[in-house]
């Protein structure tokens, strides 16, 4: 017996059982490699550039341009109508957001400014020493105070400003994207003054609270590849009769 599995080890190591044993080894790998799913090379590798144009104009003019912002065959010379009116001052361009990144990734852009208002508030306290006067003294000294009797407790944060946020995923090969995009614009046109209570003089105790107006636009769909489309089209409350549009366009390249 342990002549037999000398002689049997022996034959193993003869260099042609060692180059069989190999070959065979080689064919199971290859045999693994053809049942693996091949790697998509053209889903990956995308290169995404996104763009949003926000266009403020008359009334007139954008009831006028919206069939042929609407419709893919004309946009691009009603797009070239837009930026005569820019030129000419007959239309103001607001904001032109641009982000890039890669397919399937987000990208987001903004230009704002934070804006801290008061949201709570306590009664200031009078000095001590106003207990020693006497009632009528006491009265006096109150019709005399300033009306900013209310100490802010609390504060909150506001971005002003536009914002764009766009992710895209390739089809077809290129022809045309799938795209969740998120655009913003938001304006602070005033501050309203609300009753806070009633001073011993009568006069009314008045606090200041931002009134902000937000226009958005948030949409998933289908768009071609590199070709402008209208995404929103809102009415703004100041100045009268205006519109603002918001412009798209979204462009993938393949990286080589």
């Amino acid at each position: 017996m342990r002549d037999y599995t000398k002689n049997r080890l022996l034959q193993w190591l003869r260099p042609a059982s060692m180059m069989a044993v190999f070959a065979a080894c080689l064919n199971t790998l290859a045999a693994r490699e053809q049942l693996l799913p091949a790697e998509d090379s053209d889903a990956i590798h995308w290169n995404i550039v996104g763009e949003c144009q926000m266009i403020v104009l008359g009334q007139k003019a954008a009831l006028k341009l919206i069939p042929d912002l609407n419709d893919p065959a004309k946009i691009e010379g009603a797009y070239s109508q837009l930026e005569a009116m820019i030129e000419k001052e007959e239309a103001q361009l607001a904001a032109y957001l641009l982000v890039k990144t890669f397919e399937g990734e987000k990208a987001e852009t903004e230009e704002t400014e934070e804006i801290r208002y008061p949201v709570d508030f306590e009664v200031t306290r009078l000095p001590t020493e106003l207990g020693k006067l006497s009632p009528e003294q006491l009265l006096e000294v109150i019709k005399a105070l300033p009306r900013a009797l209310l100490a802010p407790t609390q504060f909150e944060m506001r971005k002003v400003g536009v914002m764009f946020e766009l992710a895209a995923a390739v089809r077809a090969n290129g022809s045309w994207l799938s795209v969740e995009v998120a655009a913003k614009h938001v304006r602070l046109p005033q501050m309203l003054k609300y009753d806070a209570g009633l001073l011993p003089s009568g006069e009314h105790l008045e606090v200041e609270q931002p009134q902000f107006s937000v226009i958005a636009s948030n949409s998933s769909m289908p768009v071609v590849n590199g070709q402008r489309i209208l995404i929103g089209f809102h009415k703004l409350t100041e100045p009268a009769a205006t519109y603002e549009l918001f412009l798209l366009r979204v462009t993938a390249t393949k990286v080589k």
